[in-house]
């Protein structure tokens, strides 16, 4: 899904990626890169991830809000 409106900057993703069946610690490497290019603490974050690595990702959004700022959302499933 692509999605622009008109009178604001926004220009986003979506990404259904259920289909591809895997889990968020697979993609690991790619959540700790967002986490330093969002300036995310690390040690926070993996807290967060341990609970949470046996789930499925399900979408990635990202992109330019309505305010042009960067946004980068991930979904997973149970």
């Amino acid at each position: 899904l692509d999605v622009r409106e008109e009178n604001y900057p926004r220009s986003s993703f979506d990404i259904n990626l259920y289909d591809a069946n895997l889990q968020l610690r697979e993609i690991r490497p790619f959540l700790l890169e967002a986490c330093r290019r969002y300036a995310i603490p690390e040690e926070p974050f993996l807290n967060f991830f341990d609970a949470a690595k046996t789930h499925i990702l399900g979408h990635l959004a990202g992109g330019v809000d309505r305010e042009g700022r960067d946004f980068l959302t991930l979904y997973y499933g149970e």
